[in-house]
């Protein structure tokens, strides 16, 4: 019945002469469209004097304290080291043990619903209600650590569950019917077959959380970010962020560079030529790795250990939870898009998804520059310049030119767009350098343009890969532009803001509620759409 459902289904299309893809990508360009005209988007005419007053500000350092600046913004990294490595490997664990729950396909069905739901809900608030509850319960440096442990055990688990529900899952359940322990079985057949998988998610899972950091710290959490973000929140002085940018941007920098080591020459499988040397060279690759680890679990441990730990008010949460779900009824009534959750949720799917219209265009456009199929030089220097833009943080790309833009959703649109692209060109050109060049060589050689290769045979080559990775960067601008709120990047983040600082959590709870129902539609739609793959299909 079902089966011939969606054969009346695809023949409605074929009869169009259309296929799904399609179909989706006209609705989402006429969502932009509406979306453009809804959302107030303008420039400010008086706003130029007051940037370029900014970037002089920015570089004039000579009211600066140059070498206190430096031992400080030393100091403060060495304190975000700590808890986001700390951070990110507890949580990583937690992660790991919450993804092997939560698989469908191996675990008992009851369990793994029920845990997939528990990190559906959680991962469904906003992100500034833990963090606010997180500081408030425990002293800072402990906060920290709980909050990158959070959200990091949250956002794995999800990814983990993933790559074990797309292993070698027949082969294990064979082992475990021949009687095999259960374990031993996942640790033989699914673990090995996605290991590479999981180490590489860990080393960016402590990446992206360095990065992350300078954004959470736009709402409270401790180390170099806060350098960065408190001088131009309180006084709008520039000048005293540049020290500490450019010590966070070489350790960024240094980052990226460690990470693609790892990744290159640690974890990457590759085909080695038989060789005397050959098990003596994978050999001591698995050590590294194993060295790698083992510091930074004594790194850690370390960190635990070197810091004030501090409990302050368990009881906060029981009383905050309480008053957050017997929320202010009365927004639901009113009509406007400044008081109405569900209007303004529905202002905020269109921001966002103005916002993917336009990542979508200048990914591609910086993926394809990064890519091989340009020159190896013009490739290396768009690589190398979208590096250094994406180690400086969104938050001092927005505060720079926010004051040419009438409003901070109209900055967030037209300069994050920009920015977010960036981050996104690097998943996509490594798609794009991933399938088969011979075929482009062969398109080359019939004299197709760059343009035209990249319309005929690259896109449509990468197109499932394409919209699981735009389908992610949606929700990553959603939480991004609630988390920004404070700074007017969207209307019910300013609001969240607010009713956080008066301590208002009835009024709260009613936009918190609306968010949360919002992103649990979302991910639920996700796992249907990944697992249907509706979109996927072009018949």
């Amino acid at each position: 019945m079902r089966l011939e459902k969606n054969m009346r289904h695809n023949k409605f299309f074929q009869l169009l002469k259309i296929n799904k893809f399609t179909v989706f990508f006209t609705v989402f360009l006429f969502l932009c469209i509406i979306s453009a005209i809804v959302i107030k988007l303008g420039i400010n005419a008086h706003g130029l004097a007051v940037f370029k007053n900014n970037i002089s500000n920015f570089f004039n350092q000579s009211a600066v304290n140059k070498s206190s600046l430096l031992t400080k913004s030393f100091e403060q990294l060495w304190i975000t080291i700590k808890y986001t490595a700390t951070g990110t490997f507890i949580g990583f664990i937690l992660g790991f043990l919450l993804g092997y729950l939560s698989s469908l396909r191996i675990t008992n069905n009851f369990t793994a619903i029920f845990v997939k739901l528990g990190i559906i809900f959680f991962r469904s608030f906003p992100v500034v209600i833990f963090i606010n509850l997180f500081n408030t319960s425990f002293n800072s440096d402990l906060s920290a650590i709980i909050i990158i442990s959070w959200f990091s055990m949250l956002w794995n688990a999800k990814y983990i569950a993933d790559y074990i529900e797309n292993s070698k899952v027949e082969q294990f359940k064979k082992f475990v019917n021949r009687s095999q322990n259960h374990l031993s079985s996942f640790i033989n057949n699914i673990f090995i077959d996605i290991k590479s998988k999981i180490l590489v998610l860990f080393a960016y899972s402590l990446e992206s959380n360095f990065r992350w950091t300078t954004i959470l710290s736009a709402v409270g959490l401790i180390g170099i970010g806060q350098l960065i973000n408190d001088p131009i929140s309180i006084n709008n002085d520039f000048a005293s962020t540049l020290i500490p940018l450019l010590v966070l941007m070489v350790f960024l920098l240094i980052n990226e560079g460690a990470l693609y080591l790892f990744e290159t020459y640690l974890v990457a499988r590759k085909s080695y030529p038989k060789t005397k040397n050959l098990n003596k060279l994978l050999t001591i690759k698995k050590y590294l790795v194993y060295l790698i680890f083992i510091l930074i679990i004594t790194f850690s441990i370390y960190s635990i250990f070197s810091i004030r730990l501090r409990v302050n008010n368990l009881l906060i949460f029981t009383d905050f939870f309480q008053r957050l779900f017997n929320f202010n009824k009365s927004f639901f009534a009113t009509t406007t898009f400044n008081e109405n959750p569900l209007l303004m949720i529905i202002l905020l799917t269109l921001q966002a998804i103005l916002i993917l219209g336009i990542v979508f265009i200048f990914s591609l456009l910086f993926a394809t520059l990064c890519s091989n199929l340009l020159n190896r030089y013009v490739s290396l220097f768009f690589k190398a310049l979208f590096l250094i833009i994406r180690t400086i943080p969104l938050i001092i790309v927005f505060r720079l030119f926010n004051p040419l833009f009438n409003s901070g959703i109209s900055t967030i649109v037209f300069i994050g767009s920009l920015y977010f692209s960036t981050s996104l060109a690097k998943k996509i050109y490594v798609l794009i350098n991933s399938i088969n060049w011979t075929v482009v060589t062969s398109l080359k050689s019939k004299l197709y343009t760059n343009f035209e290769i990249l319309r005929v045979y690259i896109i449509p080559s990468i197109r499932k890969d394409l919209v699981t990775v735009y389908q992610l960067e949606f929700e990553s601008i959603l939480r991004t532009i609630i988390t920004l709120g404070a700074y007017g990047t969207s209307v019910i983040g300013q609001l969240l803001d607010i009713y956080i600082y008066r301590g208002s959590i009835e009024n709260l709870g009613s936009y918190v509620i609306s968010i949360m129902v919002y992103f649990q539609v979302i991910d639920l739609l996700s796992i249907m759409v990944r697992y249907k793959k509706f979109f996927y299909t072009n018949k």
